[in-house]
């Protein structure tokens, strides 16, 4: 629960989404005392990737070989693969013995790596993403830990649903002042004006550019 707990307060104080995903894999290593943890982002080329974009732990160049993919074949049917298109916990409790894990198998036992956990980043109902646990022990991951490390992803994918949104309203709304800006400017060089009617309120709106043209403030007006 102390992991659950630090990975909930990563989630509340980071402010960007390369943040939130670092923050976590350090949680997870440091707090969790798990080998190695990364996130990687779903690639929509034709080969399917998995975009490592943040890890912690004993990583030592692990990633770069790894050759990870979401599609059907070999090197899709590990725990990142399975998890993305399943959307659930995919589990590798033994890595010397599971058959699916073999094309990682030597790379991963030179470095520490006993059993694995994949577990989807989903937001309505795709998953955009994977979190990768590594343990130092075979069968690392009982049911009571499966559920914790479920909730901790859910939250991590709340956490960057919310950053997202964030980012995208920042952006609209830069956006529609940009907008706005050029629109007053242009009435300003053309010495055009405008005005806008609500039929709801029947309140009357002027552009500042109205007040040059026929000489009244643009306030409110009312019918």
């Amino acid at each position: 629960m102390q992991t659950l707990s630090a990975c909930n307060e990563a989630v509340i104080r980071s402010k960007t989404e390369a943040e939130l995903f670092s923050n976590i894999c350090e949680v997870i290593t440091h707090s969790g005392g798990y080998r190695m943890a990364w996130v990687g982002t779903v690639q929509h080329d034709i080969n399917k990737s998995i975009l490592p974009v943040a890890k912690s732990g004993f990583e030592d160049g692990y990633l770069e070989s790894a050759n990870l993919t979401w599609a059907e074949y070999a090197r899709g049917q590990g725990p990142g693969g399975l998890a993305i298109r399943n959307l659930q916990p995919a589990i590798i409790r033994d890595v010397q013995t599971d058959e699916r894990f073999a094309p990682w198998r030597e790379q991963a036992t030179s470095r520490g790596y006993a059993s694995v956990i994949g577990l989807p980043l989903i937001e309505e109902g795709v998953a955009f993403g994977v979190l990768l646990i590594y343990a130092s022990e075979n069968d690392a991951f009982d049911s009571d830990e499966v559920s914790l490390l479920v909730r901790l992803s859910d939250n991590l994918a709340f956490g960057v649903t919310a950053i997202r949104n964030r980012l995208e309203r920042r952006t609209t709304e830069q956006a529609l002042k940009a907008s706005e800006e050029s629109l007053r400017e242009t009435q300003h060089i053309t010495h055009l004006g405008s005005w806008v009617w609500s039929k709801q309120t029947s309140e009357m709106r002027w552009s500042d550019e109205i007040f040059l043209i026929f000489g009244f403030l643009p306030v409110s007006i009312k019918r």
